[in-house]
């Protein structure tokens, strides 16, 4: 039996609740950066690692080399009588379970067994972000719980991947909008839904993630690093956001040094903001709102028109110079994505 899981610890808890089988650790974070919807995936690989450098410091060498290897093991799968996978409810884990569905649904399985672990709480852990938050013993009490996994969330995975890494936002606004048999992946549509909120909004575009961080420096001052992550992430625990990932936002609010910054470090080098190796001290530094940050947070002006914009949502890359705008927002009162 072969396990597909997200991250170390979670690996380390199965092996130490006497998970049997093999463990294939998936390390991707499809939320950041390009995603293509039916990919080679050595250009994918090389996209993302090129991309992923840029903006949050991974180095393209280890990412392209990581990602090689876990897709030539994914290929072999096929030896494995039964192959299970282990995501989440959150975006991060579902974008994953997403594409993994995806390959599964294009290939052929053999005669391997497919099924999946998937939830959204535990009982008696309130609060439940994910499964490295469990100890062994509670994981341990999973084993053998896994759905199998039918043709009909094969081609729901399938869908959702090709509607998330696809170039069209309209196309993923119109499969939320289907009557389909979304309990077949119980957690894709609100993770689908919560990807939209992360664009740029209509009021002064900002992003879910953005508007947070700037609204929780209002509110309580300069933070240290890490207390602002923490907060910001709580508030959103649909994303399932790392560390790394929220430094990139902090990067981009801070517009690469300019002055109409909207956050600022106390004592920072703005050649040395964070990043996949970020120096602990830096992380114990406080962030501050800037005039322009608060400027933005009453509406008084645009964050992308100020800053522009360059970002990867999936398989949309939106783009704007300074005093331009991107093709579509996402409207807060209507809860999708318009075109501006």
């Amino acid at each position: 039996m072969l396990h597909i899981v997200n991250g170390d610890l979670v690996e380390r808890k199965l092996r130490q609740g006497g998970l049997e089988g093999d463990i294939l650790v998936w390390r991707e974070l499809l939320t950041e950066g390009p995603a293509v919807a039916a990919p080679e995936y050595e250009r994918l690989v090389q996209l993302r690692a090129n991309r992923l450098e840029r903006e949050l410091g991974i180095p393209a060498e280890l990412f392209a080399r990581h990602g090689r290897e876990q897709k030539d093991r994914l290929d072999r799968f096929t030896a494995y009588e039964e192959l299970v996978l282990w995501f989440e409810h959150d975006l991060f884990d579902q974008t994953i379970l997403w594409f993994l569905l995806h390959y599964f649904a294009e290939c052929d399985k053999g005669g391997t067994k497919l099924s999946v672990m998937s939830i959204g709480e535990f009982p008696g852990v309130p609060g439940f972000e994910g499964f490295g938050m469990l100890s062994a013993e509670q994981l341990a009490s999973l084993f053998g719980c896994w759905k199998e996994i039918g043709g009909a969330a094969l081609d729901l995975g399938r869908r959702v991947w090709a509607a998330y890494a696809g170039g069209e936002p309209d196309a993923i606004v119109a499969l939320l909008k289907e009557e389909l048999l979304w309990t077949e992946l119980p957690f894709a549509q609100d993770a689908l839904a919560f990807h939209l909120s992360r664009f740029p909004d209509t009021g002064r575009g900002l992003g879910a993630v953005e508007a947070t961080t700037l609204e929780t420096l209002e509110t309580y001052g300069p933070l240290p690093m890490q207390d602002l992550f923490v907060r910001v992430g709580k508030r959103h625990p649909l994303y399932g956001m790392g560390d790394v990932q929220y430094w990139g936002y902090l990067r981009r609010l801070c517009g690469s040094g300019k002055a109409e910054a909207l956050i600022a470090w106390e004592g920072s080098d703005m050649g040395r903001l964070p990043g996949y190796e970020t120096d602990p001290h830096m992380m114990k530094r406080p962030v501050s709102l800037t005039a322009a940050g608060r400027q933005v947070l009453r509406g008084e002006c645009d964050a992308v028109r100020l800053l522009g914009y360059d970002r990867w949502l999936g398989g949309i890359h939106l783009r704007a110079e300074a005093g331009g705008d991107v093709p579509w927002r996402y409207d807060p009162s209507r809860r999708t994505l318009v075109r501006t």
